[in-house]
């Protein structure tokens, strides 16, 4: 089965352990509203929890509103957590030159790419998964916590399919990125610069009716986020996660293509196809401009 997937064992376990620290560090901060939060105000709690008011369950109202787009916080550093960990997967060993030794090793660039990809998106899903089981073990602690298990499962599904899309997008760009602040970039531009790509085209196609959704919303994965006020696709999780897992396996198909044909003396460049690099930086600042002046 491992075969069939280009799944390699020993490169799944080197990726894990080139990575395992970076990743505690990541799930430990995206899970602050939905596991620790509520953990450290269980270990706490000076009365029972049926003594206490509402307004005084400070962490609980966090967990709770991170669903229903009040606590976007946690939601934007997840977001930059997803692009990065998909900018850095590849480019780590592009920067120590491990690239060219796993190359020499008995395996196909496909299944250096696909294993590489596929423990960064484990991460995420298993990190996701995590989460909704503490969001449905404080239904079973509290009782009344202002949501219900079907709630949390739904906004796990569709958290786990924006992450995951952003991440393969991310980790695409990475393919031609020759360092680390390359592939950061890139990722950046290809999620929050199209992101505000479409909002400037939104708002001059439907500057007559400010109050409707366009069909334009749904080409960006930022506005899938079910962690905002009104995302994308409200009422259909399930649906939206298969959207962007196809989508993501997308990603990662065109990802196998572009390694399979990187040029590896290039590694340490901005970018491993140079003659892409000055309008690729251009792109860039057009994108920052576009964020902050749209």
């Amino acid at each position: 089965m491992m075969q069939r997937f280009s799944l390699n064992k020993t490169l799944l376990n080197k990726e894990w352990r080139d990575h395992r620290f970076m990743f505690l560090i990541y799930f430990c901060v995206i899970s602050i509203p939905a596991i620790f939060g509520p953990l450290v105000f269980w270990l706490t709690l000076p009365t029972p929890y049926n003594e206490l008011d509402w307004t005084q369950l400070t962490w609980l109202r966090d967990a709770y509103h991170m669903m229903d787009g009040g606590e976007p916080f946690s939601s934007i550093f997840s977001v930059f957590i997803a692009i990065g960990v998909g900018a850095m997967m590849l480019t780590n060993d592009r920067v120590t030159n491990t690239l060219e030794f796993l190359a020499a090793l008995p395996v196909s660039r496909r299944e250096i790419l696909t294993s590489k990809y596929a423990v960064g998106a484990l991460f995420l899903l298993v990190t996701v998964a995590l989460n909704v089981l503490a969001l449905l073990c404080w239904i079973l602690l509290f009782g009344d916590v202002r949501y219900v298990a079907a709630d949390a499962v739904e906004w796990g599904m569709q958290f786990a399919g924006v992450l995951l899309a952003l991440y393969s997008v991310s980790f695409l760009m990475s393919t031609i990125a020759g360092n680390r602040l390359a592939a950061g970039m890139l990722g950046l531009t290809a999620t929050f610069g199209w992101h505000a790509f479409i909002g400037v085209l939104n708002n001059e196609i439907m500057s007559d009716y400010p109050y409707e959704r366009s069909w334009l919303d749904y080409l960006s994965i930022l506005n899938y986020m079910p962690s905002i006020m009104d995302p994308v696709g409200s009422g259909q999780p399930y649906l939206i996660f298969l959207g962007l897992l196809v989508f993501s396996l997308l990603c990662w198909f065109l990802s196998v293509k572009l390694f399979q044909r990187n040029p590896f003396e290039n590694h340490g460049r901005f970018l491993v196809y140079k003659r892409l690099t000055l309008p690729l930086i251009a792109l860039f600042v057009i994108c920052v401009f576009l964020w902050f002046f749209r």
